[in-house]
């Protein structure tokens, strides 16, 4: 038997290209099979989905009641000011978000294996998806003030696992499925839901698929075999989203993407309010995601879910 890992992939969610959602938009599946899979999932939104997590409230039959409209959940988020940068896996793919945090323009440069930096990306704020990070590289990201590098603002170190992985990433009206089998071995992904017989999912090296097909509540099953047989199992993670209302946000430098749900088929009104002014509407719907570019370090925004 191959090596084995398990682990138990929970709400996740970020959207890697741009464009709002609502829930009467179906989910656009985008496959990323290049030949041949996170953590925690919850705990990785929290180190890498977002500068600051926010606080989370749920409330169920109980909710309390605004007007004619019934709260379901709400949600702060306050992301902090001054430089960052951050990374989000994709598979094949892998997010790099920044921001200089004073509008000012900078530049983002990057080493590996002890190579001479080069310059990747400028500008105040910005997000690459590139195809270039491989696992067991060490990569040091560095962002300086302008356009020279007399200034640094902000470093941030990266090194992939060589293991087999999954990650799954919630983003209302899909989740992201990604895979590695940790080296140059084609895999082959399946699914199983509610103790149902399992189902090719995807195959290759790495890859990431978004689908909107993974209900609240119910558990699924991914298995990452070795080669095209299911012989040999490589990782294993569960994938289990709560049966609740809730709201998530995820940082990509120059955009934030706000995804909800009411937890069940009811239709939900979201509403956010910013700095303390009064609150307006969002998005409708059973659930839904919407890229945004509003959203400035250091403001308090309350996003709340209500159903009438």
């Amino acid at each position: 038997m191959g090596r084995r890992t398990s682990n138990r992939l929970t709400r996740g969610t970020e959207e890697f290209r741009g464009g709002g959602r609502g829930a009467g938009r179906s989910a656009r599946l985008c496959a990323i099979g290049v030949l041949g899979a996170a953590g925690v999932f919850a705990a990785a939104v929290a180190a890498t989905g977002l500068a600051s997590p926010g606080d989370r409230r749920s409330q169920r039959d109980g909710a309390s009641e605004t007007g004619s409209k019934r709260l379901l959940a709400s949600y702060t988020l306050s992301q902090p000011r001054g430089p960052r940068i951050d990374t989000k896996w994709f598979g094949a793919r892998t997010t790099i978000s920044w921001s200089t945090g004073s509008g000012h323009a900078g530049s983002l440069y990057v080493a590996s294996a002890g190579k001479p930096e080069r310059l990747i990306a400028r500008g105040s704020r910005g997000s690459e998806l590139v195809r270039w990070i491989v696992p067991d590289v060490r990569y040091l990201f560095r962002l300086y003030a302008g356009s020279s590098k007399k200034d640094l603002l902000a470093s941030h170190t990266l090194s992939q696992p060589t293991g087999p992985r999954m990650e799954a990433r919630w983003f209302g009206v899909s989740t992201a499925i990604s895979w590695s089998t940790g080296g140059s071995r084609t895999g082959s992904l399946y699914v199983s839901a509610a103790g149902k017989r399992e189902r090719l999912f995807g195959r290759g090296r790495v890859g990431s698929q978004r689908v909107g097909w993974i209900a609240p509540g119910v558990r699924y099953v991914f298995h990452l075999y070795a080669g095209f047989s299911k012989k040999r199992l490589l990782a294993s993670s569960t994938v289990l989203l709560p049966k609740r209302a809730r709201i998530d946000a995820k940082w990509f430098g120059s955009s934030t993407a706000i995804s909800w749900s009411t937890g069940g088929r009811r239709t939900g009104s979201l509403y956010v309010a910013a700095a303390g002014k009064r609150e307006r509407l969002f998005g409708r719907g059973r659930v839904g995601s919407q890229r945004v570019r509003w959203i400035a370090p250091g403001v308090r925004y309350v996003f709340r879910l209500y159903v009438s």
